[in-house]
C-alpha cells in the first residue's frame, strides 16, 4: 500500500513536471515570436535613385555591412552622413568624374552622383580593388556633403579654397583605407588596399593632383 501511495506520488510530480516544461516551452516560442533579432537597417536614410540597378543596391548594402562589422566608426560616419541620395550617370565617368557630390536642398538632402555603376569603375582592375576604391569614394563624397551641410568649404573662389575643399576629402579617403588594413582580407584585397595607400599618399603632396582638381583657378 505505500509502495502504491508512493508510485502516485512520483507519477503526480512527473506529470507536473512535464506539463511545466510544456508551458515554458510554449512560452519561449512566444517571446520568441514576439521579439525578434534587431537587425540594423543600414541603408535607411539613403535614397536609392532609380538609375542604381539592383547590383549597384546590392553592393552599397554590401559595403555598409562590411563597414559595420569590421570598422563601427566609420560606419556612424556613414550614418552622420544621411540623408543623401546616391545616383549613377555615366555622362559624368564619359567625362572622368568617378563622381560628385552636392548638399543640400531645402530638405538638408546630399547627393552624390557616380560616373558609373558600383564596383565598375574603369581605375580598378580586381574585384578587390574595386572595392577598396568605391568605400574610398563613399567617404570621399560623403565628407564633403558633411561639410557642406556644416556650411563648410561652400564655394571654391581660387585655388586655395578648391584645395582646402578637396583636401577634406582626400584625406578622409584615405584615412578610411589605412583603417581597413585592420581588417582580416584576402591577400589580393591587402594588396589593392595597399597600392591605393602609397598611391594616394603620395599624390596628396604632388602638384599634378591639384592641377587636376583645381586647375582651373590660377591662384
Amino acid at each position: 500500500m505505500q509502495s502504491t501511495t508512493i508510485f502516485k506520488s512520483a507519477t503526480k510530480i512527473s506529470i507536473i513536471i512535464v506539463v511545466m516544461m510544456v508551458g515554458l516551452g510554449a512560452m519561449q516560442k512566444k517571446v520568441s515570436a514576439s521579439s525578434p533579432i534587431n537587425v540594423p537597417n543600414l541603408v535607411a536614410g539613403i535614397t536609392v535613385h532609380k538609375s542604381l540597378s539592383p547590383e549597384d543596391v546590392a553592393y552599397l548594402e554590401n559595403t555598409l555591412q562590411l563597414l559595420h562589422d569590421q570598422l563601427p566608426e566609420w560606419s556612424q560616419y556613414v550614418e552622420e552622413a544621411k540623408p543623401f541620395t546616391l545616383i549613377v550617370n555615366t555622362r559624368e565617368g564619359d567625362q572622368g568624374r568617378e563622381a560628385i557630390a552636392i548638399c543640400c536642398d531645402e530638405n538638408g538632402n546630399g547627393t552624390i552622383t557616380f560616373g558609373h555603376h558600383l564596383g565598375q569603375s574603369i581605375d580598378a582592375n580586381t574585384a578587390e580593388a574595386q572595392q577598396v576604391m568605391f568605400i574610398g569614394t563613399l567617404i570621399h563624397e560623403l565628407t564633403h556633403v558633411r561639410d557642406q551641410r556644416e556650411k563648410r568649404f561652400t564655394t571654391k573662389t581660387n585655388r586655395k579654397s578648391c584645395v582646402a575643399a578637396e583636401k577634406s576629402g582626400l584625406e578622409q579617403q584615405l584615412a578610411v583605407k589605412r583603417a581597413l588594413t585592420s581588417v582580416n582580407m584576402n591577400d589580393v584585397f591587402r594588396q589593392a588596399l595597399e597600392e591605393q595607400i602609397v598611391s594616394e599618399a603620395h599624390a596628396l603632396n604632388s602638384r599634378e593632383l591639384w592641377d587636376f582638381y583645381c586647375g582651373a583657378f590660377e591662384n
